[in-house]
């Protein structure tokens, strides 16, 4: 599969001048980072994409399992994820944190993914 490449911002990187296009296993590791910026609901022509931030993490008091679940749940279910090789999750309730770090297989190669985010609310 091939996708537009993106910079660090989100924004569609023109640092060459022209379009670049991503594919293999960058271009998984792409759509994980954009569905983990993305809020549930938020694009317009599919409510049904993005993280649910607000509707079960932010501002909520759930289980912390729960959010692991999720986060489980988005990595499998996206398109060319095969499956999850390693996976470590913490929340800092202090600094109010979350640090997501993953390796994902792919039909091309494994996909490591570290995140870290600082939440409003804890989970």
């Amino acid at each position: 599969m091939t996708e537009l490449l993106l910079n660090a911002d989100g924004d569609l990187d023109l640092s060459t001048g022209d379009l670049q296009i991503v594919h293999g296993r960058a271009a998984v590791a792409q759509r994980l980072e954009i569905r983990f910026r993305s809020f549930l609901g938020e694009w317009f022509l599919d409510t049904r994409f993005g993280f649910p931030w607000f509707q079960s993490v932010l501002g909520r008091k759930g289980s912390v399992d729960y959010v692991e679940f999720l986060l489980r749940r988005t990595i499998l279910s996206t398109p060319g994820v095969l499956g999850i090789t390693s996976f470590s999750f913490a929340f800092d309730r202090a600094a109010r944190a979350l640090t997501v770090s993953f390796r994902a297989s792919t039909s091309d190669g494994d996909v490591d993914v570290n995140s870290s985010s600082v939440l409003a609310e804890s989970p």
